[in-house]
């Protein structure tokens, strides 16, 4: 909601900026989806995208709809029934019983391993990496933490960048083509 009426007063970046936080919450909302495409429309120079090789997008487009915790909880469940069946194997006496159970505990232990993969990706992705989006219409990217360095280049409300540090009032941010510069912390909202 706050990402709708941010658009409707205009500021394209705010709102971007709300629903980027949304998406990250409900990755399989389409509501936020087609607002976020439709604010994604409207900014006035997009950032350059990755080259994804068609393995990375193979791997990452389902990762974008399912959501950090929904992963954590899987992982949680298929651990502990991996170590409820591993128990279970080591207090078999009968040699049959124990035979059955080694098929479980290998299936569990593999779905474990397997749900921990994409864990891992989505957290660093997440909570490793922080992104930002530009709220002012044009921000100055200077080469350094001060008003008297050089300008850069500039960035226009609603681009999407990395947060690669902080220093006082400036963060030190990049574009996904790997150009960075510092710009003021005000003129940009972290995810």
């Amino acid at each position: 909601n706050l990402g709708c009426a941010a658009f409707k007063a205009g500021n394209v970046g705010e709102a971007l900026w709300h629903f980027e936080k949304a998406h990250r919450l409900a990755p399989r909302d389409a509501d936020i989806r087609a607002n976020l495409e439709f604010a994604r429309g409207r900014i006035k120079d997009a950032a350059p995208e990755d080259e994804a090789d068609l393995i990375t997008r193979i791997i990452w487009g389902p990762l974008e709809r399912v959501s950090l915790n929904e992963l954590a909880t899987a992982l949680s469940i298929a651990w502990w029934l991996a170590m409820a069946s591993l128990l279970a194997l080591l207090l078999a006496r009968d040699p049959a019983r124990r035979q059955a159970l080694r098929v479980p505990f290998g299936g569990l232990l593999v779905l474990t391993l397997l749900l921990a993969v994409p864990f891992a990706l989505k957290y660093q992705a997440e909570e490793m990496t922080q992104h930002a989006v530009v709220l002012a219409r044009e921000v100055p990217v200077l080469s350094g933490p001060d008003a008297t360095e050089i300008k850069r280049f500039v960035l226009h409300e609603g681009t999407k960048v990395r947060v690669l540090g902080r220093w006082d009032k400036w963060i030190h941010l990049a574009l996904p083509n790997g150009e960075n510069g510092w710009a003021l912390g005000e003129q940009v909202g972290t995810i």
